[in-house]
């Protein structure tokens, strides 16, 4: 049965009436054993039958311990279970469009959550909150897909990440993504995440900002881009490799490339040359435009300095003009955004120091 459909909402609500009778009817004569005990034996068929309900024409459910691929046919639903949520996580393949499919996605159990709707076409990435917050906890893919199948990956998202959820719409109306279309790659089993609306890089003081908007809502409106969504993740991928250390990198080049790490592909080279931060600076053009400068920060000055230079419409969020600069110069928005989606679907803390 469709997720969050008519049908299932009255499937889980026809039986509070005689249930209600039945504790009526009992403050006025004692009930026997007998009596409670089937009063509980309907409670439980009615909570079975309700999950039963939630989880469509599926009997499937899926430990979320990491990324996980999946083929999905049109109209069935799946259980995800993983450690940031604590009610199993539904989703249903409910449409196809054209070369897009549209998704619900609710936390269990259906009637206590919101279920959301969102489409994806191949290649495409979200972060969404499966109980509605405004925190990420669960990030879908759209891996391939044909007339009837899709293949889609799922990567947990830990709470820790503070990734921000991306704003879907109710059921009944379609909301695009805020995410960026990402080059169609299926990586390996990883514990990372990827693109999506993620937290502010750290601010410098803002130098010369004036005009209707102040520096935060700037940065909102940047935070919406393709472009200063990328840079956000970046920083994020960039703040979590900071974390590695040689054994690690040594493994994790081996797991890659099949071969040993030697200079100047190894880690005391690469841990200085990798950035393990990204800042920003706003400044007032004129009207509504304003520059967001974003600037990598590493150990050496040949991967430090202005790496995006983005000019924006901070009402409508319309970017202007947008020019990678320092250690992407030269690069197209698609090619650094690749070499992003290849870098955090490595396992483990060391993506981004690998070549």
């Amino acid at each position: 049965m469709a997720l969050g459909s008519k049908q299932t909402r009255l499937g889980v609500t026809r039986n509070p009436k005689p249930l209600s009778k039945a504790f009526a009817s009992g403050a006025k004569r004692k009930r026997s054993p007998l009596a409670y005990l089937i009063v509980a034996i309907v409670i439980i068929i009615v909570a079975i039958g309700s999950y039963l309900l939630i989880a469509g024409n599926s009997s499937s459910e899926y430990s979320l311990a990491s990324n996980k691929t999946l083929s999905m046919a049109l109209n069935q639903t799946i259980l995800l279970s993983h450690s940031g949520s604590s009610q199993p996580i539904a989703v249903q393949l409910a449409n196809k469009s054209g070369s897009s499919y549209t998704f619900l996605v609710t936390a269990t159990p259906v009637l206590a959550n919101p279920i959301y709707t969102f489409t994806l076409s191949t290649g495409q990435v979200i972060n969404i909150s499966s109980s509605g917050g405004t925190t990420a906890d669960l990030q879908i893919k759209l891996v391939s897909a044909s007339n009837t199948v899709a293949v889609v990956e799922f990567v947990p998202i830990p709470a820790s990440f503070n990734i921000h959820a991306s704003t879907l719409a109710t059921v009944g109306t379609s909301a695009e993504p805020t995410s960026t279309v990402m080059p169609s790659v299926t990586t390996q089993a990883t514990t990372t995440i990827s693109s999506g609306p993620t937290t502010q890089p750290t601010t410098t003081a803002a130098q010369g900002n004036s005009g209707p908007f102040s520096t935060a809502q700037v940065m909102t409106a940047a935070n919406v881009t393709t472009y200063g969504t990328l840079m956000a993740d970046m920083k994020a991928l960039y703040n979590r490799d900071s974390a590695c250390t040689s054994p690690q990198y040594n493994t994790t080049y081996y797991v890659v490339f099949h071969a040993n790490a030697t200079a100047p592909n190894n880690y005391a080279n690469q841990s200085q040359l990798t950035p393990y931060n990204i800042t920003y600076k706003v400044s007032y053009v004129s009207g509504d435009a304003y520059f967001v400068n974003y600037s990598t920060v590493s150990h050496r000055p040949v991967t430090s300095g202005l790496a995006l230079s983005l000019e924006l419409n901070a009402q409508t969020t319309q970017v202007i003009n947008a020019s990678f600069e320092g250690m992407f110069k030269g690069q197209s928005y698609s090619t650094v955004s690749s070499t992003y989606t290849t870098q955090t679907g490595i396992n483990g803390d060391c993506g981004a120091l690998l070549p």
